[in-house]
């Protein structure tokens, strides 16, 4: 039996921080501790092109959190990873400089890149042979299809929407508080068409995958108001169902309060509050679009693939998986 590893991953999403520690053997997770914080790095990226100081600000406050939490746990081996909104930002380098400057080596992954990431980490729960997993993130959601056999780990497809609660949020939901009927109704068309136009089990191009799993702060959020969780319990919301008509009655109370009133519902973090609409949204559109009347929610995502991913990296472990990684032992 091999040793026991502790692995650090960072990961910056477009509204979300976050870090995990995880113990792994023979490149399997055993336990993960996690941190989040809503910094909104994707805050005016999709108008603007840019990540505005003070978005890079409360990341690097966050990342600084974070690296004083991996020093005290031990943990020497470190990857980080940035998602959608410093793909789209023209000055990404201005954070990246800075996250070099305090001993990462951070990576700014594809779209292709992340999906399998995440399906990675969703396998670490969940073991289906046949599923397709959605990452519903601020920027973007990836859809990747799979499963877990004998060999292991297989991913089948991926692909990248650019579309996630923040983007819509920005372009369709924030022009009145609460958003106009109309303004609802053009978001979730225009997203229906986005996820439409690549369903590749819908067109007969692949085998329909046997279940949906869903990851995501999104999807998260609308176990935990659903359940009433106050404190959020990951234990309740791993593996959890939700089915359309919970999603639809979530999204119909959320489209007739203001931004004031969602912060004030329970299991809604009051950071989270001026996106969880559009989420839902989004959330919605892709069970119609991917013809599925209920999901699994996964609180294992991409956090839990990039800390697996790293423990390969380290064990020089072949995979078939396009992943790519940058370890960093901090004490080095």
């Amino acid at each position: 039996m091999e040793d026991l590893i502790r692995v650090a991953a960072i990961d910056l999403g477009t509204v979300t921080a976050r870090v995990g520690i995880a113990d792994l053997r023979d490149g399997e997770l055993e336990a993960i501790e996690r941190k989040s914080t809503i910094c909104n790095l994707g805050e005016g990226v999709d108008a603007t092109g840019q990540l505005s100081q003070a978005a890079i600000d409360r990341v690097l406050a966050a990342v600084d959190d974070f690296l004083q939490q991996i020093k005290e746990a031990r943990c020497h081996y470190v990857g980080c990873f940035l998602t959608s909104a410093a793909r789209d930002a023209e000055n990404s380098e201005t954070l990246l400089e800075a996250l070099r400057s305090r001993g990462l080596d951070p990576e700014v992954l594809s779209g292709e890149a992340e999906g399998p990431l995440t399906f990675l980490g969703v396998t670490q729960a969940i073991d289906l042979p046949s599923m397709a997993v959605a990452d519903l993130g601020g920027g973007s959601t990836e859809l990747t299809l799979g499963g877990v056999t004998e060999e292991g780990v297989v991913v089948d497809w991926t692909h990248s929407f650019d579309v996630g609660a923040r983007r819509v949020t920005e372009r369709y939901l924030e022009r009145t508080d609460p958003p106009a009927r109309d303004a609802i109704v053009q978001c979730c068309c225009e997203v229906r068409m986005a996820f439409e136009a690549q369903m590749p089990w819908m067109d007969g191009i692949l085998p329909r995958p046997d279940a949906l799993v869903v990851t995501g702060g999104t999807a998260t959020t609308v176990v935990a108001a659903k359940l009433g969780l106050d404190p959020y319990d990951s234990a309740q919301v791993q593996g959890a169902t939700l089915t359309i008509g919970d999603v639809d009655e979530f999204a119909q109370l959320l489209s007739a309060m203001t931004q004031e009133q969602r912060a004030k519902i329970v299991g809604v973090q009051p950071q989270r509050a001026p996106v969880i609409l559009g989420g839902v949204l989004l959330l919605g559109e892709l069970m119609r679009a991917a013809g599925f009347l209920e999901l699994t929610v996964s609180e294992s995502d991409g956090l839990a693939g990039e800390c697996v991913a790293i423990a390969q990296e380290l064990a020089h472990k072949k995979t078939d998986l396009p992943l790519q990684v940058r370890v960093t032992d901090l004490w080095a």
